[in-house]
């Protein structure tokens, strides 16, 4: 029979290690990819709050005396405070669509206002 190097011997040590040096390259890479992605969405997170609060804020001075007398009357029967209800109906813009529309004169006929007293709900207990 032929001979055989020993069974249990070591592969070639300069082709592992530059297998490893290749690898962790390759990771190297791949983690500032993902970081480099990850400051991008939150750069255009930061970017859409900002906008978001723009809006809202341009909103909450669009508001007209009608349409803040209506908000004073739910909030005088909800025992709130009238600002609390500005800042919901500000929140989007469908909201005010419907606030004038019950000031128009064909607009709608009736607006509901939807009041959670107490702390909001978790969905966490439906999930597990």
């Amino acid at each position: 029979m032929g001979e055989q190097g020993p069974p249990n011997s070591l592969p070639d040590t300069d082709q592992d290690l530059s297998n490893l040096v290749g690898i962790s390259k390759t990771v190297g890479k791949t983690k500032a990819r993902t970081s480099t992605t990850l400051l991008a969405m939150q750069e255009s997170l930061k970017e859409k709050q900002l906008k978001y609060k723009e809006q809202r804020a341009n909103r909450f001075q669009e508001l007209q005396l009608p349409q803040r007398h209506v908000c004073d009357m739910v909030a005088m029967y909800l025992g709130l405070e009238p600002n609390d209800i500005l800042e919901g109906v500000v929140d989007e813009e469908v909201y005010v669509r419907q606030l004038n529309s019950i000031l128009e004169k064909d607009g709608t006929r009736c607006i509901f206002f939807f009041y959670q007293d107490g702390p909001p709900y978790t969905l966490g207990g439906f999930f597990q």
